[in-house]
C-alpha cells in the first residue's frame, strides 16, 4: 500500500468517527425504525432532481415544485425525519469543506458556483 492509500484509510476512519459522521448514521439508524420513511425521502429527492434535471415541458414546474416542498414540509414534521436531515446535511457540509481544501492545497482552478 503506497502513501497516498494509507492516509485514504487514515482519513476515512477520522470522518467515520468524527461526531458530524456518528451523528449522522445514529440518525440514519433511528429514521430505519419507521419502515417506508427512507423509500419517502429518496423519492422525493429522485423526484426533485427528475424536475430540476429534465424539464418535462408536460409537467408544471411551479406546481411541481409546489407539491415536492409541501411533501417535504409534512415529512420534516417527524422528529426522526428532521433529525436526519439536519445530520445529512452538516455531513455533506463538512465533507463538502474538505473536498475544498484538498483541491485548493493541490492548486486546482475550479470556479466557485455558490
Amino acid at each position: 500500500m503506497d502513501q497516498i492509500e494509507a492516509s485514504t484509510q487514515q482519513l476515512i476512519k477520522a470522518i467515520q468517527e468524527a461526531e458530524v459522521c456518528v451523528r449522522y448514521k445514529a440518525c440514519e439508524q433511528e429514521l430505519e425504525k419507521f419502515p417506508g420513511l427512507i423509500d419517502r425521502i429518496d423519492e422525493l429527492r429522485t423526484a426533485s432532481y427528475n424536475l430540476y434535471n429534465h424539464r418535462d415541458k408536460d409537467v408544471d414546474l411551479f406546481d411541481a415544485v409546489d407539491d415536492i416542498n409541501r411533501e417535504f414540509e409534512e415529512l420534516r414534521k417527524i422528529p426522526e425525519v428532521n433529525g436526519y436531515l439536519e445530520a445529512e446535511l452538516d455531513f455533506c457540509r463538512k465533507l463538502q469543506c474538505l473536498h475544498r481544501e484538498i483541491i485548493e492545497a493541490m492548486g486546482i482552478r475550479i470556479p466557485n458556483f455558490e
